[in-house]
């Protein structure tokens, strides 16, 4: 798209010459110039090309049916990819396995080992999952458990996921695992 711009403006202020030279030659010298359909195409032609020159300042131009769509898709892709990314390292494959085991009501089985004590607050601190009593939450299974690698509990019992955790879960299906089923 870039390497149209200074092409279409040209042709634009060309046009847009033309179709001043046309109504001011049509004023002085009447029934000499262009007639009304001719200077409604020269002036549908000069928008056209401006437009080109300029697609930022437009993201969608109709005139009828007829419509052209102007976007930097590149740009586009390029913030698309950087979300991507970026939803994709907030959350390690550890703590998303977390939060699934909160979803649902699938088995929320877990064995106590203190990596995932640590996990878990990153989760609340994030706003993922919170305290299912209101209160204790991830302090409470390393009290309940006694403090033993091994020790087996029900994740449930202390946490639960949040709306935005869900929500987290949902986008990252959306961008992360649909595109790998498809491959």
């Amino acid at each position: 798209m870039e390497e149209l711009r200074k092409p279409a403006l040209v042709v634009a202020t060309l046009l847009l010459a033309a179709f001043v030279a046309s109504v001011v030659s049509s004023l002085v010298n009447p029934g000499s110039g262009l007639s009304g359909p001719q200077l409604a195409a020269l002036a549908a032609l000069c928008a056209g090309f401006y437009l080109l020159s300029r697609p930022e300042a437009l993201a969608e131009f109709r005139f009828g049916p007829l419509g052209a769509r102007f976007q930097e898709i590149d740009q586009l892709k390029d913030k698309v990819r950087a979300l991507q990314l970026a939803i994709g390292a907030v959350v390690t494959n550890h703590e998303r396995n977390h939060m699934e085991k909160l979803v649902g009501t699938g088995s929320d089985y877990a064995e106590f080992v203190w990596p995932m004590i640590g996990e878990l607050q990153h989760l609340q601190a994030m706003g993922y999952i919170d305290a299912t009593d209101g209160v204790r939450g991830v302090r409470a299974i390393a009290e309940d458990c006694h403090e033993q690698e091994g020790e087996g509990f029900h994740l449930r019992d202390f946490v639960r996921i949040t709306p935005t955790g869900e929500e987290y879960l949902s986008v990252y299906k959306e961008w992360f695992e649909v595109p790998k089923q498809r491959a």
